[in-house]
C-alpha cells in the first residue's frame, strides 16, 4: 500500500493525474481492511480527482478520509463549505445556480451539509 501511495504521489507531482488516480484506486481496492490504513491513498485520490475537475469524486474520497482524521494534511480546508448551488470550492467554478440539481447532486449536497454540520460541531 505504501508503494501505491508513493507511486500515485509521484505521478500526481508530475502532473499525470489520471495515472495517479488509477494507481491510487488500485491501492485502495487491493488493500484489505478499513479506511484507517488507507487515509493517505484516499487523500491523494481526492487530490487527483480534484486536479481533473472531478469535484464529486474528490468530495467522496475526502469525506472518507475526513471520517478517519479531520486534521489529516489540509483535508479540512479542501472540503466545500457551501451548498451545491453556490460556488464549487473544489473547482472554483460557479455551481448549479439556476438549474435543478440532479438526484446525485442533491444527495451530494445533503451529504455536504451533514458533513459541514459535523465539522462545525467539532470545532465549535
Amino acid at each position: 500500500m505504501r508503494t501505491s501511495e508513493a507511486l500515485g504521489v509521484a505521478f500526481f507531482e508530475k502532473g499525470q493525474f489520471g495515472i495517479a488516480e488509477t494507481v491510487l484506486r488500485r491501492g485502495v481496492d487491493a488493500e484489505a481492511g478499513g479506511d484507517d490504513a488507507k487515509i493517505g491513498l484516499l487523500y491523494w485520490l481526492g487530490r487527483s480527482a480534484e486536479a481533473q475537475d472531478k469535484a464529486t469524486d474528490a468530495l467522496r474520497y475526502y469525506e472518507r478520509a475526513l471520517a478517519i482524521d479531520i486534521r489529516f494534511m489540509d483535508l479540512g480546508e479542501r472540503v466545500p463549505r457551501s451548498p451545491p448551488d453556490a460556488t464549487d470550492e473544489l473547482t472554483g467554478r460557479a455551481g448549479h445556480a439556476g438549474r435543478a440539481p440532479s438526484t446525485g447532486a442533491a444527495r451530494a449536497g445533503a451529504g455536504q451539509r451533514e458533513l459541514r454540520r459535523i465539522i462545525e460541531a467539532i470545532f465549535s
